[in-house]
């Protein structure tokens, strides 16, 4: 069973969607990726998932919210607001909805706050080894196109390594990179936020960004193996985006 602080938490997790009508009912339909609601009718994602759509289609790109009985969805329309490209995070701003439905939430008293995401200084203190988890839609067209409807989630995993920039001359300058979990991030799951937790209180200390592959040859194909390894940007550069 799921506690209120649980539910609380994956409301706030939106999936970024492309919903285009290219003829009479005829609807082009995918998820692209996972977004953190912001207090702000707001939404945090990687820059990748928006980038990756053709400028001409976004204007058909939608954060869609869990609706007030906590089951449906909800499509709001979102335009791009401020981008960290370096750091491959974008933040869009969310508009009106796609349709008038009961179930739109008040977005005014939803997403989280900016004391939800942790500070550098905090993320430098975690330990290797510390449990994390992350929550978001892998994989998720492939699973509508299997009439498996929305799949939501929770991918447990542990933090391997943090990764320091190096300045021109090779040196670490101390400033904290990316997070290195052992876990694969699927497609779907870019823009996932990665909880751990902080004195028995759940914080978000990054966004899964993406994972490595290994591409091998076998016979005429080639062929990407996962490597059971994500990248992690951590939540000090969505601090830098959201700040006023």
């Amino acid at each position: 069973m799921v506690n209120s602080k649980e539910e609380n938490k994956n409301k706030n997790i939106v999936f970024i969607s492309l919903k285009k009508e290219v003829s009479s009912n005829n609807w082009n339909i995918g998820i692209i990726g996972t977004g953190i609601l912001l207090k702000n009718k707001k939404v945090i994602t990687n820059n990748h998932v928006y980038k990756e759509i053709l400028e001409e289609d976004r204007e058909f790109l939608y954060a869609s919210i869990l609706g007030e009985d906590g089951v449906n969805y909800v499509d709001y329309k979102i335009e791009e607001e401020k981008i960290d490209e370096v750091n491959d995070i974008i933040l869009l701003k969310i508009s009106e909805p796609r349709i008038n439905s009961n179930l739109i939430q008040d977005l005014d008293s939803s997403g989280f706050d900016k004391e939800f995401f942790m500070k550098e200084e905090d993320i430098n203190k975690l330990e290797e080894g510390a449990d994390l988890d992350y929550r978001g839609f892998p994989l998720a067209t492939m699973f509508l196109k299997m009439n498996l409807g929305i799949t939501f989630m929770v991918n447990y995993c542990n933090l391997g390594s943090k990764k320091y920039r190096k300045s021109e001359s090779g040196e670490s300058d101390k400033k904290l990179n990316f997070l290195l979990i052992d876990k694969a991030v699927n497609p779907g799951s870019s823009g996932s936020p990665v909880f751990v937790k902080k004195n028995n209180e759940d914080r978000i200390c990054g966004i899964a960004s993406g994972s490595f592959n290994n591409k091998q040859k076998i016979g005429e194909s080639l062929i990407n193996t996962p490597l059971n390894i994500g990248l992690v940007r951590p939540s000090n550069f969505i601090l830098d985006l959201i700040k006023d």
